[in-house]
């Protein structure tokens, strides 16, 4: 069975499988659609997750074992698999229509592809994944749909804009999902609920005076900790909001890791670079920064700002800001030229 990504919480309401395959071109409603599919798991117990990524030396055997083994943490566990080419290969292929078609008990399977070819989708494991779970279709909004999108986007989060506040954010995008959502995740952490200004939309987009936050990333792609620490706790300092913050890394490490994804898949750095969306200076610094960083360390990265979130939240103790000094470490050392 297949659906589209914007059908998916609905059909949740109503159905659950063992067994999901996300893909499509647009990034952003794929990982909505992973995040929606881990928090629906985790409300029905599904406490434990494994995340593989699945490159050119990925082990599919242990893979395999791995998926029937019980975890020691929870009962109920969730599989992560990333398969950033869109393709796992003769032994993926065979493992993966071994899942589909015997799944491990307490467990559900989540793989999430790229934008694949029609020959991928005519392929056995493709078709036997589809019949077996469900197929979640993640299709760009096209530029004309995306004013509407995001006065959508800021109603959930009880926010309210004009059509023109829309368009002015459409256009300062340039039709880019991911850039408007980046957006709109910013004047929600800005704004209270309620209606939104012309005034306040304009103002906060061009208002340069949070640059600083947004140097954060900058500094570690130089590899320059010094002065990522100088940045961070001058923002302590100045009272900044730490979810604003957390918010600003998050961005940065998750465009990245879509850009290594995109590498994997065989994409030109062009390429990746009209897809992405990517600022000057980031298309001055990926190139070096996607020959020295891995996948997993991306991945780690982005688990353990998850984890600071718990601390910002108070669920989990320590200190954010000590916390966000030591991410900055790991992310320097862990890049390193090899």
């Amino acid at each position: 069975m297949r659906i589209d990504s914007k059908d998916l919480t609905r059909h949740l309401k109503k159905s659950w499988s063992p067994l999901y395959m996300i893909h499509g071109v647009e990034p952003l409603l794929a990982l909505e659609s992973l995040d929606l599919l881990i928090k629906v798991a985790k409300e029905k117990g599904y406490l434990s997750r494994e995340i593989y990524v699945a490159d050119s030396s990925f082990d599919w055997h242990s893979f395999l074992a791995n998926s029937r083994s019980s975890s020691l943490f929870a009962a109920q566990k969730i599989i992560d698999l990333r398969l950033p080419s869109g393709k796992p290969g003769i032994i993926g292929a065979e493992v993966l229509n071994t899942l589909s078609l015997t799944p491990p008990e307490e467990t559900i399977i989540i793989i999430s592809l790229p934008k694949i070819d029609y020959r991928t989708q005519q392929s056995k494991w493709f078709d036997v994944i589809q019949k077996n779970g469900l197929l979640i279709q993640c299709h760009p909004i096209e530029r004309a749909q995306l004013p509407q999108w995001i006065i959508e986007r800021f109603q959930q989060q009880e926010q309210t804009i004009t059509p023109a506040s829309a368009t002015f954010i459409a256009h300062q995008v340039e039709g880019n999902l991911l850039a408007a959502h980046q957006e709109i995740q910013k004047l929600t952490l800005l704004f209270p609920t309620g209606a939104l200004t012309e005034d306040d939309i304009k103002n906060a987009i061009m208002d340069v005076s949070r640059f600083q936050i947004f140097d954060l990333m900058p500094t570690l792609y130089k590899r320059d900790l010094l002065q990522f620490e100088r940045i961070l706790y001058g923002l302590k300092a100045e009272a900044e909001a730490l979810p604003l913050v957390l918010w600003a890394l998050n961005e940065d490490i998750h465009l990245l890791l879509k850009a290594l994804e995109l590498k994997d898949q065989g994409l030109r750095f062009s390429e990746i670079t009209r897809q992405l969306y990517l600022k000057p200076l980031q298309v001055q610094s990926y190139p070096a920064l996607l020959e020295r960083c891995s996948l997993q360390l991306i991945t780690e990265c982005i688990i353990d700002l998850h984890h600071i979130d718990t601390m910002i939240k108070g669920l989990q103790g320590g200190d954010p800001w000590h916390a966000l000094a030591n991410w900055g470490l790991k992310f320097v050392r862990g890049s390193r030229k090899t």
